[in-house]
This record gives C-alpha cells, sequence and structure tokens, in this order.
C-alpha cells in the first residue's frame, strides 16, 4: 500500500502515513530556517506560515516546559516549608505549655519522680543536685520564650469586629478567666447586623498562674483564690495590684478609641465572669466620661475599697447587670449583695439589673437580646431614627 509501511495491520503494528509524517518534518525545518535567516525567506508557504515584523519573533525552545516546571515546584515547595514551620510553631507552643506547666517548680514533680525512681532500685532518696536545677530552669527558660513569642504572634492585639457602616460607637468586652478575646468574637459578629455602626474589641488578658486553678498558667485579668461556695460568703483575698494593672490595660484601649475620633460617651466596657468585674472596676473608677458599662455574671470588686476609689460621675452612667440565679461560679448571691451595695452606698441611678431563673455561669439568647436592647438605647445609631431603631430590635 502506497504512503503506508511494509507491515501489515495483522502484525500488530499500526500503519503510519510516512507522507504526513515528511511533511511535518519539512514543515518544521522550514520554521527553524524561517527563523534563523527571515531575509532568506522565499517559499510562499515558509512565508506564509513566517511571523511578521510587528510580532515578536520568539524562536521554539524547550526551555520553557522546564521553566514552568521549576516554577511549579518551586510555589509547591514554597508552600510546604510555609505549612511545616507553622505546624512546627503550633507545636512548640503546646510542648511548651506542657513543659512550663510542669517544670514551675523544679524542685516539685521532678524531685518526686526521681525519688520513686531510686527506691524502686532500693538506692537512698538524694535531692537534684545544683547542675540539674540549673538545666531544668534553663530549659523551662528557653520554652517560655517561646511560648512567649507565639503569644505575642496570637494575642498581641484584641480581637476585633469592624463596623459596616460609619464608625461612631464602640464596645470593649473582656472574656472570662483562661477565655481569650477569640471566644467572645461571635458575639460581636451577631450583633453587628442590629449595631452596624459600633466597633467591638475584645482584647486578651496576660497569661499568669491561677490560685484557684493549683497554680496552672493561663489567660487571667488577675488572681482568683477560690470560686463559687468555696470562697465563702464573699470573695476574699483579692487581686488589687493585678486588677489595677489590668484597668490601666483597659484603659489604654479607651484612649485608642477616643484617639480614633470616638467620643468616650460613645464608648461601653463589658465584660463576661471576670472580665465583667474587671469592667465594673474600670467604669466605677475611670477618671473618662464613658457611655455605659455592662456585666454579666459577675460582682462587685474591692467592695471595702471601692467607695474611695470610685469616680463620683460614675453615679450617673448607665449600668447593665445579668446574672443566672443558678450560677455556681460566681453566686447569684454575690450579684444581688453588689447590686444593693452600688444603689444604697454608692448612689448608682441607673441600674439595669437582669435576673435569669434557669441560667447557670453563662449567657442566654433572651440576656443577650436584653444586652442588645440596652446598648442600643445607650449607644444609638445616629443614622437611624427611632422608629427605625425599634423595628431592629430582637424579640424572643
Amino acid at each position: 500500500m502506497r504512503g503506508h509501511t511494509a507491515r501489515s495491520s495483522s502484525t500488530g503494528y499500526r500503519p503510519v502515513n510516512l507522507q504526513r509524517v515528511n511533511s511535518a518534518q519539512s514543515d518544521q525545518y522550514a520554521r527553524e530556517e524561517a527563523f534563523k535567516h527571515p531575509e532568506q525567506v522565499s517559499t510562499p508557504l515558509v512565508r506564509s506560515r513566517t511571523p511578521s515584523w510587528d510580532q515578536a519573533i520568539e524562536p521554539p525552545t524547550r526551555s520553557k516546559g522546564r521553566t514552568r516546571i521549576r516554577k511549579s515546584l518551586r510555589q509547591r515547595c514554597c508552600s510546604r516549608i510555609t505549612w511545616t514551620v507553622l505546624l512546627g510553631l503550633v507545636s512548640l507552643y503546646f510542648v511548651g505549655q506542657i513543659r512550663v506547666s510542669v517544670g514551675r517548680e523544679p524542685s516539685g514533680i521532678n524531685q518526686k519522680i526521681r525519688d520513686i525512681v531510686l527506691a524502686s532500685k532500693g538506692a537512698n532518696l538524694i535531692s537534684v543536685s545544683q547542675s540539674d536545677r540549673i538545666l531544668e530552669e534553663n530549659d523551662i527558660t528557653v520554652w517560655r520564650y517561646l511560648t512567649s513569642a507565639f503569644d505575642l504572634y496570637m494575642f498581641g492585639k484584641p480581637a476585633t469586629v469592624e463596623p459596616t457602616t460609619e464608625h461612631t460607637a464602640s464596645v470593649i468586652f473582656c472574656h472570662g478567666i483562661t477565655d481569650n478575646g477569640y471566644g467572645w468574637r461571635f458575639l460581636g459578629e451577631e450583633l453587628k447586623t442590629y449595631m452596624p455602626h459600633v466597633r467591638w474589641i475584645f482584647p486578651h488578658a496576660p497569661k499568669s498562674p491561677i490560685t484557684a486553678n493549683q497554680g496552672q498558667i493561663g489567660h487571667s485579668w488577675f488572681d482568683i483564690a477560690a470560686r463559687g461556695a468555696e470562697a465563702g460568703e464573699w470573695p476574699a483575698h483579692e487581686d488589687k495590684a493585678g486588677m489595677t494593672s489590668s484597668a490601666e490595660t483597659i484603659e489604654d484601649l479607651i484612649k485608642q478609641e477616643i484617639r480614633s475620633g470616638v467620643p468616650s460617651t460613645r464608648i461601653v466596657v463589658a465584660g463576661f465572669s471576670q472580665g465583667s468585674i474587671l469592667a465594673l472596676l474600670v467604669g466605677l473608677t475611670s477618671k473618662t466620661p464613658l457611655a455605659g458599662t455592662a456585666v454579666l455574671a459577675g460582682y462587685l470588686p474591692l467592695k471595702d475599697q471601692i467607695a474611695a476609689l470610685a469616680n463620683p460621675q460614675a453615679r450617673a452612667r448607665p449600668l447593665f447587670w445579668g446574672h443566672g440565679v443558678k450560677d455556681s461560679t460566681v453566686l447569684y448571691k454575690w450579684a444581688e449583695t453588689s447590686i444593693a451595695y452600688l444603689r444604697n452606698t454608692l448612689h448608682l441611678t441607673q441600674i439595669s439589673d437582669h435576673a435569669y431563673q434557669d441560667l447557670a455561669h453563662w449567657v442566654s439568647l433572651t440576656e443577650v437580646v436584653d444586652l442588645l436592647d440596652w446598648l442600643q438605647l445607650t449607644l444609638p445609631d445616629p443614622s437611624m431614627s427611632r422608629h427605625a431603631l425599634q423595628d431592629t430590635q430582637l424579640h424572643v
């Protein structure tokens, strides 16, 4: 058969059109010659396939494919390296947390472990040598530096929920003990639909040993000696230094919002549990005229000293107080005593207190709705009329 190989199709080989192959090879050769010597092009076939003068002449090369492969490999390697580094940082953080927690007292747990091992071997109990203790303390210091660097990256700045319209008001919300600002960011996400002009700020408490948690290290605005019924009729041994330091942190956030253009009378300080105790302290003692304070499951801090520390202007500031009757962590009777003291001794005139019968140490939808109604009255949106404001309120 003309134009095909001599082998038949019955042998299993597929016939090849030699004429087509020869034609393709000649066309390829003609194109390469045209790129090398464009001034010598004479045949119409080659001239028609030669690029015009206004087009970029780029000779065919095999390096393009290799370049694309190298670029793809570099991108994959960079991506894998990035994820490996991130995974390594996270692993170091958690390992460091364990090491710092175990190694807070090098002569404690480690000493007991060594004593047990030596006793099983029939040896006399010996103490940790000075050199071993120095090595352990240095090891703990390294891990603390690593965890501090990770904390600075994760918790260096407060979590925020930005307004969707013109920023005219702010709410600074303080989290509870062992929590962080990200744990309450959902509140701002849920309420920004009804208060689009508000910027929500959720700061992070520093890490420190917590007495109520057997000395474990966690996010805490100040130290707490005991919780619930273990604290007795009223929380004792309050950490005034820690409270004062954390109050200064919140004051700095208030100043930042003022510098951003928000009047202090359009700023609310709120919180939950330990964060609400801090918020109440700031609301009562701050010399900056605030819009109000919101307390969720808290109590009055420094009750024996607050009368001397309180700012007389705080008497007219609005105060929202929500508390679950079944709260076993921050007892409801502490809230009753606190509210009575604020009304009778400090003479606060704008307290809106709410008791929730079936609520323990958390927040409920009813409480969130009550808080939203109070916030809309305390921080109204200037762009909305009173009628439109009432239409956007939640109802349960």
